[in-house]
């Protein structure tokens, strides 16, 4: 299975900050809200509040769009993972973030349970929205990831499903503007669109690793630099029932090595490197709100085209729950 390794960032910079609502900042005669499924809040949890968010994602990585946006159908890799999205507020203006988690990982038969790496940060609100106002509600988010799964020396007939994540520690630096419309009666439409940008370490891989290579692969693999794109909307239908997508865009560049690559047993060497990468992405979900503070939301996720980037299909379902 040739993970690209691109869909694990593009997860993690399209759902950055995943706390998706923030009561106190809404119009208290506003709408429930949950949040789409990826597009973070414009809004950070402030003091004395907390917002926990368990999600469960259902994945299926089908194959690889190749350098010529052709699909290139291949075993399905398939993921079940859970997170817990957490943000306590700390201040008015700032929350702390962090998001364990874990998953089960199937490909071929091979399979194995393995933890996620330890997403953690910081975000800043820089504008808040008011209704007197057209401007919109601006949140600054820094996220530092730590690599603590295994990336070398895998076991090859796990065809990957030992390691997860890129290996590297990542910093990622995303915004967030966000804006709620009220349209007529309790038909509200919430707008939100967030850019991120990640920058990860190089790391030192030996043996068959994350990124291929071979036995006796001796080198330095340099991940790209990535960037994603996400607008999303929430439209109500009534009090309790709100319909939502997302739209994700990303980009990473080139990946660069430098020593071994390793020799496969066709007695060619591996190649480490990858070319510049596109995926562009839906996600319409449908969520029901019991209260301003509790909220569900479930729905799809999917590839729609690409280059240089995995092709997948995913089941997302998460629980807002804001104290």
């Amino acid at each position: 299975m040739r993970k690209s390794l691109y869909f694990f960032v593009f997860v993690s910079l399209a759902g950055s900050a995943l706390a998706k609502h923030n009561p106190q900042a809404q119009n208290p005669n506003g709408p429930w809200l949950t949040g789409p499924l990826l597009a973070p809040s414009a809004h950070v949890t402030t003091v004395g509040h907390v917002n926990e968010e368990p999600y469960f994602l259902l994945i299926n990585i089908n194959g690889q769009y190749d350098s010529d946006w052709h699909k290139i159908s291949e075993p399905s890799f398939w993921i079940s993972e859970l997170k817990f999205y957490t943000t306590i507020g700390l201040t008015e203006w700032m929350d702390f973030a962090i998001d364990p988690g874990g998953a089960y990982q199937h490909c071929r038969g091979a399979g194995e349970f393995i933890s996620d790496n330890v997403h953690m940060g910081f975000d800043f609100q820089l504008l808040e929205e008011h209704p007197d106002s057209y401007l919109p509600a601006i949140k600054l988010g820094v996220r530092e990831i730590f690599p603590i799964t295994k990336y070398n020396h895998l076991d090859p007939k796990k065809f990957k499903t030992d390691s997860r994540g890129i290996g590297s520690y990542r910093t990622e630096i995303f915004l967030c503007a966000g804006r709620l419309i009220q349209l007529r009666d309790d038909h509200w439409l919430n707008l939100r669109l967030a850019v991120a940008y990640s920058v990860s370490s190089r790391l030192h891989v030996r043996g068959f690793n994350i990124y291929g290579g071979s036995a006796d692969t001796d080198a330095y693999v340099y991940p790209p630099q990535l960037f994603a794109l996400n607008f999303s909307f929430e439209l109500t239908l009534n009090k309790n029932w709100v319909i939502a997508c997302d739209g994700v865009a990303g980009y990473g560049k080139s990946r660069k090595f430098k020593g071994y690559p390793g020799r496969l047993v066709t007695g060619e060497l591996a190649d480490l490197s990858k070319g510049s990468a596109l995926s562009f992405e839906l996600a319409p979900a449908i969520e029901y709100n019991w209260s301003r503070n509790i909220g569900i939301v479930t729905g799809t996720w999917f590839s729609i085209a690409g280059r240089n980037s995995d092709s997948f299909a995913s089941w997302v379902t998460g629980v807002n729950i804001y104290f």
